[in-house]
Protein backbone atom coordinates (compact mmCIF):
# COMPACT_ATOMS: atom_id res chain seq x y z
CA UNK A 1 0.00 0.00 0.00
CA UNK A 2 1.19 3.50 -0.77
CA UNK A 3 -0.03 6.49 0.89
CA UNK A 4 0.95 9.39 -0.57
CA UNK A 5 1.30 12.76 1.39
CA UNK A 6 0.29 16.23 0.11
CA UNK A 7 1.49 19.81 1.97
CA UNK A 8 0.12 23.18 0.57
CA UNK A 9 3.22 25.73 0.21
CA UNK A 10 1.81 26.84 2.82
CA UNK A 11 2.01 24.53 5.18
CA UNK A 12 5.54 23.43 4.19
CA UNK A 13 7.18 26.80 4.36
CA UNK A 14 5.02 27.16 7.70
CA UNK A 15 7.30 24.04 9.07
CA UNK A 16 10.31 23.70 7.17
CA UNK A 17 11.66 27.05 8.40
CA UNK A 18 9.87 28.18 11.66
CA UNK A 19 11.90 28.49 14.63
CA UNK A 20 14.84 29.90 11.98
CA UNK A 21 15.77 33.76 12.34
CA UNK A 22 18.03 33.57 9.36
CA UNK A 23 14.94 32.73 7.78
CA UNK A 24 12.65 34.88 9.11
CA UNK A 25 10.22 36.14 6.54
CA UNK A 26 10.75 33.80 3.62
CA UNK A 27 7.73 32.09 3.93
CA UNK A 28 6.27 35.31 3.16
CA UNK A 29 8.59 36.18 -0.08
CA UNK A 30 7.77 32.45 -0.88
CA UNK A 31 3.83 33.15 -0.74
CA UNK A 32 3.59 36.34 -2.83
CA UNK A 33 6.09 34.64 -5.14
CA UNK A 34 3.43 31.83 -6.14
CA UNK A 35 0.48 34.22 -5.72
CA UNK A 36 2.16 36.45 -8.34
CA UNK A 37 2.94 33.12 -10.44
CA UNK A 38 -0.64 32.20 -10.20
CA UNK A 39 -1.78 35.38 -11.13
CA UNK A 40 0.75 35.55 -13.97
CA UNK A 41 -0.79 31.99 -15.27
CA UNK A 42 -4.34 33.52 -15.54
CA UNK A 43 -3.17 36.28 -17.46
CA UNK A 44 -1.65 33.90 -20.05
CA UNK A 45 -4.45 31.79 -20.09
CA UNK A 46 -6.89 34.80 -20.69
CA UNK A 47 -4.19 37.05 -23.04
CA UNK A 48 -6.03 36.60 -25.94
CA UNK A 49 -9.10 37.57 -24.76
CA UNK A 50 -7.66 40.54 -22.32
CA UNK A 51 -5.69 42.25 -25.39
CA UNK A 52 -2.73 41.45 -23.70
CA UNK A 53 -0.87 39.58 -26.61
CA UNK A 54 1.75 41.68 -28.93
CA UNK A 55 4.55 44.65 -28.34
CA UNK A 56 4.37 47.81 -26.43
CA UNK A 57 6.86 49.58 -29.11
CA UNK A 58 9.78 49.86 -26.53
CA UNK A 59 12.99 48.10 -26.26
CA UNK A 60 14.40 46.78 -22.74
CA UNK A 61 18.24 47.30 -21.94
CA UNK A 62 19.08 43.96 -23.58
CA UNK A 63 18.01 45.78 -27.17
CA UNK A 64 14.88 43.06 -26.84
CA UNK A 65 11.25 44.11 -27.83
CA UNK A 66 9.10 44.61 -25.18
CA UNK A 67 6.05 42.41 -24.73
CA UNK A 68 2.90 43.44 -22.86
CA UNK A 69 2.86 40.38 -20.87
CA UNK A 70 6.16 41.19 -19.68
CA UNK A 71 4.86 44.56 -18.30
CA UNK A 72 1.65 42.68 -16.67
CA UNK A 73 3.87 40.28 -15.20
CA UNK A 74 6.42 42.63 -13.92
CA UNK A 75 3.96 44.61 -12.18
CA UNK A 76 2.22 41.57 -10.38
CA UNK A 77 5.54 40.50 -9.04
CA UNK A 78 6.24 43.88 -7.64
CA UNK A 79 2.78 44.48 -6.34
CA UNK A 80 2.73 40.73 -4.69
CA UNK A 81 6.35 40.91 -3.51
CA UNK A 82 5.21 44.83 -1.76
CA UNK A 83 2.63 43.06 -0.41
CA UNK A 84 4.70 40.73 1.58
CA UNK A 85 5.90 43.41 3.63
CA UNK A 86 9.69 41.34 3.28
CA UNK A 87 11.14 42.89 0.02
CA UNK A 88 12.75 46.44 0.56
CA UNK A 89 13.81 46.98 -3.22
Amino acid sequence: MVIELRQTLSEYVATTWSGDDQLDGLDAVITAIAKGSQQVQKKVQAATLADALGTTGETNVQGEVVQRLDIISSDIFVAALRQSGRVAA
